[in-house]
């Protein structure tokens, strides 16, 4: 069957993935090319397949309900129109009900003990302990960022941390704004590193407004086959190969898609060490390698004289005015900063060495508390347009979250 696939939807730049073509890669590491290529193309199908009118059943996009809720297609009917509805739970599914109460319940446990840094995580008879340690370290993550209060956020999304703490769940989307909790949780290193894979779609009414869509590969190709193959209900043979085709069009791409979990400890919650390696080591916080400047500078300043000359008003002239602004949106948007005792030592630099090639990393001064930043990020910052662009916000909650993992 002959498939024309147009594609209004527009693919977030952060599409994910991981590899395992016969061998195991490293999970940290980018994917190689093929690789993205690959989940590129599989994204392209199932986004085609969630606007294609020829998956309609009764008003509702089978796609969505037999492959990322799992439904069987007789069931599909009754399964969710949009993804503008609230959690999938009803009165009417007991078992789903009492997993999600399930899933909110064991979530605020392991929040709690991972606020309290105890390492070992509860005991769960309902939930595997990889997906548990998964979830903690995906809280560090976000508390790291500076999201403190985004952990109550995510915990009060039921379906969001039934879909984290249940492999077997196949997908997960609603409507949400950008940058909001779930917008921000998406965009991960963690869940990226367990597989999951991100789609949006913009709102064109509503530019503030996106449907996101997270999925495990395997398990919703799965989905999609086993509905594919669904002799109930009669007379919608048609609907089912037309399924089946998606199927056979995402299976190969799907086996390129693996998760590959590493050697992480699956039965602790996660050290700082290797949250702080992920971040600092980013591809995104290192320099470029024609960096340089005529005039050196090593600059530290304590926050309490910043704050001091910011309130009044005052630039210090080694800075230029676009320096000077970047500086200041950068101490007010890092919780890190912001948060900072008046001790706090923020270091400017100007020698790539200083940095070990970063743009952010340690103080280099055991006597003082800080971080050390290079004058380049300042131009860096400098150029974001906020107000206009949510990639460029993304980008600077990615150099708090590195601001925040200096120890």
């Amino acid at each position: 069957m002959q498939m024309r696939l147009r594609l209004p939807f527009t693919i977030s730049l952060a599409v994910w993935g991981m590899l395992g073509v016969g061998l195991m890669a490293n999970a940290d590491e980018p994917l190689p090319a093929v690789a993205q290529d690959k989940g590129v193309l599989l994204d392209r199908l199932i986004l085609a397949g969630l606007e294609d009118p020829a998956l309609t059943f009764e008003g509702a996009n089978v796609l969505l309900n037999s492959g990322f809720f799992d439904k069987p297609l007789r069931d599909a009917a009754f399964g969710r129109k949009t993804c503008d509805e609230l959690d999938p739970a009803t009165t009417s599914d007991d078992y789903r009900t009492d997993r999600i109460k399930s899933a909110g319940d064991y979530a605020r446990r392991i929040a709690r003990q991972d606020a309290s840094h105890t390492t070992e995580l509860p005991e769960s008879e309902d939930y595997p302990r990889q997906a548990a340690a998964s979830f903690a370290r995906l809280l560090e993550e976000i508390r790291d960022s500076g999201g403190l209060n985004a952990i109550d956020g995510i915990l009060s999304s039921p379906g969001l941390v039934l879909f984290l703490l249940d492999p077997e769940e196949a997908g997960y989307c609603r409507r949400v704004a950008a940058g909001s909790v779930e917008d921000r949780l998406s965009q991960s290193h963690e869940l990226k590193r367990t597989g999951v894979r991100r789609l949006e779609r913009l709102e064109t009414s509503e530019s503030a407004t996106i449907t996101l869509y997270l999925y495990r590969p395997r398990r919703l190709v799965d989905s999609i086959q086993r509905a594919s193959r669904d002799p109930s209900p009669p007379g919608a043979d048609e609907l089912r190969g037309r399924l089946a085709d998606y199927a056979a069009r995402m299976t190969p791409l799907e086996r390129f898609v693996r998760a590959n979990v590493g050697t992480r400890d699956q039965h602790s919650s996660p050290k700082a060490k290797s949250r702080t390696e992920n971040v600092l080591d980013d591809p995104r916080n290192r320099l470029p390698s024609e960096l340089k400047y005529e005039l050196q500078m090593n600059m530290p300043i304590e926050m309490v004289a910043l704050r001091r000359e910011i309130t009044g008003g005052k630039r210090r002239p080694s800075f230029s005015e676009d320096q000077w602004r970047a500086l200041e949106l950068l101490t007010t948007s890092c919780a890190k900063l912001s948060k900072a005792q008046d001790f706090f030592v923020l270091r400017i630099v100007t020698d790539p060495a200083t940095t070990d090639g970063r743009y952010i990393s340690r103080l280099g001064d055991d006597r003082l508390v800080g971080v050390s930043i290079q004058l380049a990020l300042l131009n860096r910052v400098a150029h974001l347009d906020l107000k206009k662009s949510r990639p460029q916000r993304r980008e600077l909650d990615f150099l708090c979250s590195a601001v925040a993992a200096v120890k």
